[in-house]
This record gives C-alpha cells, structure tokens and sequence, in this order.
C-alpha cells in the first residue's frame, strides 16, 4: 500500500486538471499585472567599436584602404577581452559620471553596462541600461569616448573606432508580457501539478480495489463505476438497472449479483446487511439496483429501510412511509405466538413498481435511538427468510449511526461498501473492527465509483444474466 503508483498519480492529477487549468490562468494573468506594475521599465541603448590598425602594412587589406599587419591582429584579439574590463572598470565609470553629473554611485553605474564581443570579430558591443532611455543612449555614447582616452592613456596606442552611436531606446528591455505570461503559465503548472502530488501522497482515501482487497483483507465482490451525473439529475434514476440495462454500471451491478447468488448457495445465506464507513458511499444506490437486478433473475426480493435519516430506498421506490420498520420495532404485539403476525407484516410489507421486489419502509420515527437488538426484528427477519429468496438491508453508516452495529450479528452476512477517493483507510478499518467485534460476518467488500478508465479491467467477463433462469429460484409469493 505504501508503493507509489504513478498510473493512480497521473489519474489523481488528471482527475483534477481544472486546478492546474486555473492555477495556469490565474499565474498568467498575474504575470501581466506584476510586469505592468511592479516591474520598473528600463532602456538599453548600444554602441558598437571596432579595434582597428596600430601600424600599416601590405599585409592585409582594411575598409579604408589601409593594411593592417597579421601582428596588430593579433594584438587587437589579446586585447579584447582587457578592453572589455576596462570599459566596465571604476575608473572609467567615474569619469563618465563627472563628464553627464550623473546623480548615480559608480556601482550602480557598473552594474548597467555590459559588454559584448561579435564572434570571430574585433568589434565590442557596449550596452547601458536606465530608466531614462536618453539617459541610457548618452551615457553609452559618453562612455565609448572615455575608453578611447583610456586605451590612448594605458597603451599610447589609437586603435578604438566607433563604429554606431547609441540611440535612444523606443521600448522597455526588461519588458515582454508574452515571454512573461508564458514564464508564469509554466511556473503556475508545475506549482499545481507539486501541489497535487504532494495532496496525493496525504491523501489517506482508497484509490482501487486491490488497495481496498490488502486493507481489509477480504474479497471484492463487486466494482461498480462512477455514474455521470446526468443521472442523477432524477433519484428515479438511480435504478439504473431498469432504465439503462446496458449501462456499464448496470453491468456491474449484476456481475455482484451473480458473485452473491455463489456466495448464497455456497453458504446457504439470505439477508444481507450493506453499510459503509461514512456517507456518500453509494450503499442506498447499490441496494436498489441490486435489488432490481436480482428480480430480474426472477429471485423474490424484501429491501427494509433502515436508515430513519435519508430513507433512500423508501424514497427510490415510493412506499407509503407511514408505517415502517421504525414502528413495527416498538410494537409489542408482534411475538412469536401472535396470531395475527402474518396480517401485520403483510401490512408493514409494500409491493413496489417493480415485479418481484417488496419493502419495509422506514416508518417516522422521533427517536434518535432505534433498538434493532430486539425479539420483533428476528421475528421479521425469521419471516422474511421464509417468504423471499434473498432480502437486503440498507443500514446506515456504522461508523456513524450507532444503531447498525446490533444488525450486523442478525444476518447472514454483511457486506461493506467503500468509495474510490472518499472512503478513508483507517474508517474502512474501523468498519471491519467494529462488524467484527459485533459478532458480524462480512462476506466481501464493493467498491463504488470507480473511475471509467479503471473499470475496464475488473468488467472483463462480465455478462449479462437477465435472461438466465439457471440461477433462478421459485419460492411461493407471500401473501398481502
């Protein structure tokens, strides 16, 4: 688990691509806002010198007409790299600094010239740098003069000619919006691209299942993935094994059926409790698809709604949610020798719209503590056995409802849903302890929400079993 995927860190990154957009954005916009602002304009202006003859010679041939000897050439390629700090030394900045009355230190003046040398060449580029351009252009050509007297005061030689004069500079040097939004874009790329990583690596949720199979050391049953959100503009949608049956997710969905239907016959299980560690898993969304999906099979299936705060499955399917498993469970009349049980529960049980599945709604309830540890629940699970071939309960998060912790030692098996990139490592170990600790028997884990890209592996082989009777079981229907 501790291995870094770089498969699950290019998805995590990818996933969130509108941060690095944004953060690209806003980088490149405040690149224009800090060079409009913050940045002060500066102006370079150039003059251009050429080391000319020292001695004439018929050697060689010059512009001019004159020669000049392969010895001055060499000399003159000695001497470039000397001019060079010559230009740039103090001296030479001071007197250009008494010549303009400059209000500036030498240093600074030091530090806005530089010098440059064409390749293969005898000629120096002397570029000055202000704020003011005409200040800029005035001291380059001020300081191309003051060299010569230098060269004529250290070496008694003429060899400096001035080939361009400086002119005033029309725009900014320091300034270029396009190469500066670029260089932010770049900078605000690789910032959010850091920042996700780093968010990656602290990210304690599940990234797929195999990391959800080394946790809870137990088998993934089912993968489902993530639904678009289209579909779930309309809760009615959220049975999507009716309305879309060969939706990806649908496919899912009874692949984990067909996992169950083994696990039941294997096992000689019916009830089935699902939770998960926190909200938002998906678990009310799995029990009704689930459910839709084992009717289809023609297996007769109960759903109760036990979870009082959301009542999904009593809203997915539009029970009558005035009488519910919250009553019945404070109802002192249903016992073992009553004899009127049958009628009761043939009245708290609802047919819904879709054939072979039937629910206990979750009734109203004003208390906050549900007492699912008592004799009326095993006698209407004790019923609901005998009556269907497989009946699911949707419970509420056992890490935060308290009350599916008693459910769990009631069935036949629990089965824990989990969310990719929302179900945290240590609730899922929470949840198992907990389920464990109760006396639960957890026959799997689902993971819920798993990308597209990733669902592909864990679909292979699916097929589909809506017009399979092989699995089918035939029970009588209860009466109502």
């Amino acid at each position: 688990m501790n291995e870094i995927n770089l498969s699950e860190i290019f998805y995590y990154i990818f996933k969130r691509k509108y941060i690095i957009i944004l953060f690209t954005i806003i980088a490149g916009i405040a690149s224009v806002f800090y060079t409009k602002f913050c940045v002060t304009p500066m102006y370079t202006s150039t003059t251009t010198v050429l080391l000319s003859k020292i001695t004439t010679s018929s050697n060689a041939y010059t512009e001019n007409g004159e020669s000049i000897t392969p010895g001055e050439l060499s000399l003159n390629s000695k001497l470039i790299s000397t001019y060079s700090e010559i230009m740039k030394s103090r001296a030479v900045a001071e007197e250009v600094k008494e010549k303009l009355n400059l209000n500036i230190s030498e240093s600074s003046l030091m530090n806005n010239i530089s010098v440059t040398v064409k390749n293969d060449t005898e000629m120096l580029k002397i570029n000055v740098t202000n704020e003011d351009p005409e200040i800029a252009a005035l001291v380059a050509n001020t300081l191309s003069e003051v060299f010569k007297e230098k060269v004529r005061e250290i070496y008694s030689i003429e060899n400096v000619i001035v080939v361009d004069t400086a002119l005033p500079a029309t725009y900014p040097s320091n300034i270029n919006y396009q190469k500066s939004f670029v260089l932010f874009a770049v900078v605000g790329f690789v910032f959010s691209c850091g920042v996700l990583f780093v968010a990656f690596c602290l990210d304690s949720t599940i990234k797929s299942k195999h990391e959800v199979e080394e946790l809870l050391d137990l088998h993934v049953i089912g993968v489902i993935p993530e639904v678009k959100k289209k579909f779930n503009l309309n809760i009615r949608k959220s049975v999507i094994v009716k309305d879309m049956p060969k939706n990806p997710t649908s496919e899912s969905i009874r692949g984990l059926r067909t996992n169950i239907i083994y696990k039941m016959h294997d096992h000689d299980l019916k009830t089935f409790l699902f939770t998960s560690p926190s909200t938002q898993d998906g678990k009310s969304f799995i029990v009704s698809n689930l459910a839709t999906a084992f009717s289809q099979v023609k297996y007769r299936v109960l759903i109760i709604d036990c979870d009082f705060v959301k009542s999904k499955q009593t809203y997915v399917f539009q029970a009558n949610n005035t009488l519910g498993i919250s009553q019945a469970l404070d109802d002192k009349n249903i016992t073992e020798d009553n004899l009127n049980l049958h009628n009761y529960l043939n009245k708290l049980i609802q047919e819904t719209q879709i054939d072979n599945i039937h629910i206990i709604p979750s009734g109203v309830s004003s208390s906050t503590d549900i007492n699912f540890d008592s004799k009326q629940m095993d006698l209407i699970l004790a019923y609901a056995k005998d009556n269907y071939d497989v009946v699911l309960l949707d419970a509420p998060p056992i890490n935060i409802v308290s009350d599916t912790m008693s459910l769990c030692k009631k069935v036949d098996g629990v089965i824990a849903v989990s969310a990719i990139e929302k179900s945290k490592a240590n609730d899922l170990l929470e949840m198992k302890s907990t389920i464990i600790n109760m006396g639960g028997n957890i026959i799997g884990a689902i993971v819920n929400r798993m990308p597209m890209n990733k669902i592909k592996e864990y679909a292979k082989g699916y097929h589909s079993y809506t017009s399979s009777n092989s699995l089918a079981v035939t029970k009588n229907k209860p009466n109502n």
